[in-house]
């Protein structure tokens, strides 16, 4: 004996293929807990970043003097005449009053 193929039957109501409400509220839950996660993380990669590119820069620096006191008897580049070290810029006593 041979059955019939099956009818599709109309449902009534929301396909079941949506996403409910509360489905969509756990994955915006988790995805805020996750970036809760990772921000701090990125903080601390950004701030070793800047430290190793601030390194990088003394490093280059010393490079430099080393480099041009090899060619000029030892002695170092002369002090900028419009440098004046009595004088304190406002960043220098900002950091000084931390």
């Amino acid at each position: 004996m041979t059955y019939p193929p099956p009818t599709s039957v109309p449902r009534r109501g929301r396909p079941s293929d949506a996403f409910t409400l509360v489905e969509l509220l756990v994955v915006i839950g988790i995805i805020a807990l996750l970036i809760s996660i990772l921000l701090p993380a990125l903080g601390r990669a950004r701030e070793a970043a800047n430290t190793t590119q601030c390194l990088s820069n003394l490093r280059q620096v010393g490079i430099y003097l080393n480099l041009y006191a090899n060619e000029h008897r030892g002695f170092l580049p002369p002090q900028s005449p419009t440098f004046d070290a009595t004088r304190r810029s406002p960043r220098a006593r900002f950091i000084a009053s931390a």
